[in-house]
Order: C-alpha cells, then sequence, then structure tokens
C-alpha cells in the first residue's frame, strides 16, 4: 500500500515516471504507470485543463 501511496502522490506531484520506476526497481515505466499509479481528483482536474488548451476546434 505504501508504494502505491507513494507513487500516486509523486506522480501527482509532477515527478519523473522513470526516476520514479528505478526508484521502486521496475523493469519498466509500464509497471509503475499500469499498476502503481492512481489518478487523484487534484491530477485529474489539471489534466482536464491541459487538454483544454491545446484542443482543436
Amino acid at each position: 500500500m505504501v508504494r502505491h501511496t507513494y507513487t500516486s502522490l509523486a506522480y501527482s506531484a509532477g515527478a519523473d515516471v522513470k526516476i520514479v520506476s528505478q526508484i521502486l526497481g521496475h523493469a519498466s515505466t509500464a509497471v509503475t504507470m499500469d499498476t502503481y499509479t492512481h489518478l487523484t481528483e487534484d491530477k485529474k482536474k489539471q489534466q482536464e485543463e491541459v487538454v483544454q488548451t491545446i484542443k482543436i476546434s
């Protein structure tokens, strides 16, 4: 559970996924992203704002 919390908080804070993956000893960033990161409401809102700024009309 601690690994999930650490990874999710690091992801939400903008940490580089490759670095977090290395710290956790994962073979690939896919393992880190698919298994250990959980999208928080703050991160979801942030990403929605990013999508809106690049949305092509």
